[in-house]
């Protein structure tokens, strides 16, 4: 019997069909590979499976895990699959973990849930999972929150939580999209070996066709166009026999229309428009970051470099070296530790900003995260012309600019922008009420941390009083801003005058 039967797997949105009749079987160990090109409904499919679809989505067919339907279950019900029979790692990372809990307690979370282990030895399991999934200094890393990781690390913390319960299935929602080649090698390779140690099923979604070769002995090809209406399912076939107008022969003809660049064009060097010198960035952790005993993280140590006007240059490195980094100090939206940088031979300042910022802008690493979910498409793109008061008709400069991009202007103006990745329309409604959530936790840990700070300082405050000055019987000699003496009283006395 197959451990998980898709017969049939359609999502809609209202009358827009973004996966349709999608069938297909995992067995017990067996690794199964999904591919497509972006957009064609993977990963709609795989959240269908999860049942983490949101509000709004219409869903039918038969999802079958090890013989019990799933689609008709409540969201109570489908939470004793997650993370217990089937764990999933998500696109985005950062999306994914909670930013207000340390990473132990998220990777230990699965086990307290499901009644696996008690609190004390689910962290010791969280240290073991984190040293397993290769990440360095677990001790240290269970301590740590996801914004002080990489972009590496945090995918490795995925990996981790997904495979804290043993599950019978994984799913690898396209893991490595935002990871280097080194990185990335790293991830699948303990994904791998994960699995095969543990004995678990893989689906791995993905649209690079060579990760994908690499990771599964069998392959499910998502249709181009069609929103993953027909699946091509089989063992692994080359691209050059593979049917013409295949998903595999249209990816792996774009893989050999990848050509190098022309040879460059020599630009004078006298001409520098940005220059780097001696630049360093030094992160500090902890709530006393500004002390001299505070540990910091460096970042950056003492980089250089100087770009011509029109020369294109390319920064390498592994995740975690420093690469974001530097591009937000030369953006301007960090501050150097050290040295400076200078644009047309001025150096950069708060005051040079909104000049600075007509001149350079950026295309940032996560266009879900730079994003106001919130706001439509047009009113995103229109917002630094008004910021930047440009004039003309902004209509048509967005129109342009959306033809420019191959996005259809007509289509994608009254839609939400997390929508633009058209196979994750659930990002809006994901990323919105996350964080409404968020701010809502860090409003009352912000309360209970003012009643708890006045308390504690209204008990100190009476007791040095009573030390320095016994003749006032615990009065203040000299409140602040003025007036007669008062005496401090903690909650329990004012609650004895109510």
């Amino acid at each position: 019997m197959s451990l998980l039967e898709v017969n049939n797997l359609t999502v809609s949105f209202g009358e827009h069909h973004v996966v349709r009749d999608v069938s297909f079987a995992v067995q017990p160990g067996e690794q199964l590979g999904i591919i497509g090109e972006s957009g064609s409904g993977k990963s709609l499919s795989m959240l269908a499976i999860m049942g983490l679809l949101p509000e709004g989505a219409t869903v039918s067919g038969s999802v079958l895990f090890d013989g019990q339907e799933l689609l008709q279950r409540t969201d109570a019900e489908l939470s004793k699959f997650r993370g217990k029979h089937i764990g999933m790692v998500f696109q985005d990372p950062l999306a994914s973990l909670n930013p207000l809990m340390t990473i132990g307690k998220q990777v230990a979370q699965p086990l307290i849930n499901h009644k696996i282990a008690s609190r004390k030895d689910a962290r010791l399991r969280a240290t073991e999972l984190c040293s397993l999934v290769g990440l360095p200094e677990p001790q240290r890393m269970v301590e740590s929150y996801p914004h002080q990781l990489s972009g590496g690390q945090r995918q490795r913390v995925g990996l981790a939580i997904a495979l804290a319960c043993s599950p019978s299935l994984l799913i690898a929602d396209e893991p490595t999209t935002a990871l280097d080649m080194t990185v990335q090698q790293e991830v699948l390779q303990a994904i791998r070996g994960l699995a095969a140690a543990q004995g678990t099923s893989l689906i791995f979604v993905s649209h690079d066709l060579p990760v994908v070769t690499s990771m599964v002995q069998s392959r499910v090809g998502a249709s181009r166009r069609c929103r993953c209406r027909e699946l091509e399912q089989g063992s692994i076939t080359p691209c050059a026999t593979a049917p013409p107008h295949s998903t595999h022969c249209c990816l792996g003809q774009a893989i050999e229309r990848t050509s190098p660049p022309s040879n460059p064009i020599e630009r004078p060097m006298n001409d520098v428009i940005l220059s780097a010198q001696q630049v360093s960035k030094t992160f500090h952790r902890g709530w006393l970051s500004t002390s001299r005993n505070a540990k910091g993280v460096e970042a950056l140590a003492g980089v250089s470099l100087d770009i011509t006007r029109g020369e294109h240059l390319g920064i390498l490195g592994q995740s975690g070296s420093g690469k974001t980094t530097l591009a937000r100090v030369l953006l301007n939206l960090e501050t150097p530790t050290t040295g400076v940088v200078e644009f047309e031979g001025k150096p950069l300042s708060k005051e040079s900003n909104n000049q600075f910022r007509r001149t350079v802008q950026a295309v940032f690493q996560d266009p879900a995260s730079s994003f106001n979910p919130r706001m439509r498409v047009a009113d995103i793109i229109r917002e630094p012309l008004r910021a930047l008061e440009i004039d003309g008709d902004h209509d048509s400069r967005i129109d342009e600019l959306l033809v420019q991009v191959d996005l259809r202007p007509a289509a994608t103006r009254p839609i939400c922008a997390s929508v633009i990745w058209r196979a994750t329309p659930t990002r809006c409604t994901r990323a919105s009420t996350g964080a409404e959530a968020a701010v809502a936790h860090c409003r009352r840990a912000l309360q209970r941390a003012r009643r708890a700070y006045a308390r504690r300082n209204c008990v100190a405050t009476q007791e040095a009083c009573k030390r320095e000055q016994p003749h006032t019987g615990g009065y203040l000699a000299r409140p602040f801003g003025g007036g007669s003496a008062v005496r401090p009283r903690c909650r329990d006395e004012r609650r004895s005058d109510r």
